[in-house]
């Protein structure tokens, strides 16, 4: 179980570190872009311009949804473990006590 939640983590980092490179990018294109008036040109599209910006927000909700994703399978793992844990300690209790309950205690 854990072995798919590392995979979403790895995932979750790998994006957190291209969302800089991808807002450097876009600094540069508009620092390069920003005084030129005609934005047809091959270098300083609207089009590049708006792929950056979408390539940001695509980041941020996958970013998201994989940790959302990872979280839930960490929780839902930890919950089955606590469950087996109470489930195992009632077990022997009910053995304990069942074998306890055979002897004659004297005040009766």
């Amino acid at each position: 179980p854990y072995i798919g939640a590392a995979f979403f983590k790895f995932t979750y980092d790998s994006l957190q570190m291209a969302g800089p490179y991808i807002l450097k990018d876009l600094l540069n294109y508009l620092s390069h872009c920003s005084g030129q008036e005609d934005l047809e040109t091959s270098e300083c599209s609207l089009g590049k311009g708006m792929l950056f910006v979408v390539l940001i927000l695509i980041s941020a909700g996958c970013q998201t949804t994989v940790l959302h994703q990872y979280f839930h399978r960490c929780f839902r793992t930890g919950m089955r473990l606590n469950a087996a844990c109470i489930s195992l300690v009632y077990g022997k209790s009910l053995r304990i006590a069942s074998a306890g309950g055979t002897e004659e205690t004297g005040e009766e």
